[in-house]
């Protein structure tokens, strides 16, 4: 005997699940989208017009070949000589990053400027790919566990997101170390938050290269105790600093401090795709006196203090602190 409703209740069943597959199938075509626009505009250059192709590469290149030969980075003329000779262009301005960077870059010079080009390549879309399945993990464990699924349907669309974002396409044309460093930052906290704490502080040490993306982590971690990761990324950053040290004197640090002041100059005035608040009041015409310049890092040190008070007093989910920390970097 036919139990009423219960041919209405299988079409329903039905219904679900080709619904279901119906947005499997529409993420899975927006991941290959995604990836089609991440090789149109961040590897052919599509729509980028003048701008030059893998343009920061340029510096990392030649500052590992000169700390390799024993000369300083940091020296303008020099550094803008180099650029000549090894036909990276005669338009190349301060390098910025801090001395511990160095070593980093040092292998890059075992390369002609091309095959440095996409090796930085490769390893930006590595970078990429950690940053995209650290997302779609993070939300699966956060907001939507998969009940054995290896990846759901809302994983498929963070990936899609993440992959074909303008910013990540721009990254990679330009050869930033965005990616890299965001990449290091992401690694340092799950795997912390998984108890591996030595992998964390290696990860976070690495991280500081780009010290205005890693400062507000690194001041967490400071703030809630987490010394042992600290020590080891202090240590990191220190074993990557004796090189230089070593190559080209204890000096390079004042070195760096004065070319990064400079550098500063070259941002306010120069790179109207610099993303952070500051540039955000310039580009709307809000005059910045030093004092407040100086002021907006402090209320974003200061902003983290308080989040790491209210996180003893009752703790936050590691994904919310993270996503907090991160988005207060933009300060």
């Amino acid at each position: 005997m036919e139990v009423p409703g219960q041919n209405c209740g299988e079409i329903n069943i039905h219904a679900g699940f080709m619904n279901k597959q119906r947005h499997w199938y529409l993420a899975q075509a927006a991941v290959v989208l995604s990836l089609v626009a991440f090789v149109l505009f961040g590897i052919a250059g599509v729509g980028r017009g003048g701008s030059v192709h893998f343009s920061d590469v340029r510096y990392f290149h030649l500052a590992g070949g000169m700390v390799v030969d024993g000369a300083s980075p940091y020296d303008l003329g020099a550094f803008t000589a180099a650029a000549v000779k090894l036909g990276a262009g005669p338009d190349i301005g301060v390098f910025p990053y801090p001395p511990h960077s160095l070593l980093l870059w040092a292998p890059l010079s075992w390369l002609n400027l091309e095959q440095a080009r996409w090796t930085w390549t490769v390893l930006n879309v590595l970078m990429l790919l950690v940053v995209a399945w650290s997302a779609a993990r993070t939300y699966q464990e956060r907001v939507a566990p998969t009940d054995g699924e290896a990846v759901s349907t809302a994983a498929l669309w963070i990936y899609a997101i993440v992959i074909g974002s303008p910013f990540a396409a721009h990254l990679v044309w330009t050869g930033q170390t965005g990616l890299l460093v965001l990449g290091c930052l992401l690694l340092a906290w799950r795997t912390f938050h998984a108890g591996a704490w030595v992998a964390a502080g290696i990860a976070l040490g690495i991280a500081t290269i780009k010290p205005q993306l890693a400062m507000l982590v690194f001041a967490w971690f400071v703030l809630t105790g987490s010394f042992r990761v600290v020590g080891v990324a202090l240590a990191t950053a220190g074993l990557l600093l004796a090189y230089a040290v070593v190559q080209l004197g204890p000096d390079v640090v004042t070195q760096w401090a004065s070319a990064a002041l400079t550098y500063q100059g070259e941002v306010a005035t120069g790179l109207p795709y610099n993303t952070n608040l500051k540039s955000l009041l310039i580009g709307l015409g809000v005059p910045l006196s030093p004092v407040a310049t100086a002021l907006i890092p402090v209320a974003a040190l200061g902003y983290t203090a308080w989040l790491a008070v209210l996180h003893r007093q009752s703790p936050r989910a590691p994904a919310d602190v993270l996503a907090a920390l991160l988005i207060t970097s933009l300060f």
